[in-house]
């Protein structure tokens, strides 16, 4: 389903409304989505989510600024609630903060 090389280019997803509410336990907060893409299936993307706020028991919590623990995880997306999506192909940094754009993983 998907041609075009995404692994570790960063990414905005427009995601059906109907999902996003089912989401939001895995620290999506809505749509467009700013992500890095980790690993691309037929059926979907695996997006990198460095501060996901769910952490199994025994694994290495790392406290934020603000105290709070969160580990290293990645986000399966199925293809078929991708409306659309953004690639920006010259690696650019981070993306700056905008309203309305939803981090994976982060309070917004």
């Amino acid at each position: 389903m998907f041609d075009y090389d995404l692994k570790g280019k960063q990414v905005i997803l427009v995601l059906s409304d109907d999902v996003v509410s089912r989401l939001r336990p895995l620290g999506i907060n809505g749509s467009p989505l700013l992500a890095t893409v980790h690993k691309v299936e037929s059926h979907g993307l695996w997006l990198d989510s460095p501060r996901f706020s769910v952490c199994p028991a025994g694994t290495g919590k790392l406290p934020d600024a603000k105290g709070e623990d969160f580990c290293h995880a990645h986000v399966f997306i199925p293809a078929g609630v991708i409306i659309s999506a953004v690639a920006f192909p010259m690696g650019t940094a981070e993306l700056p903060a905008q309203e309305g754009l939803h981090r994976i993983g982060f309070s917004t």
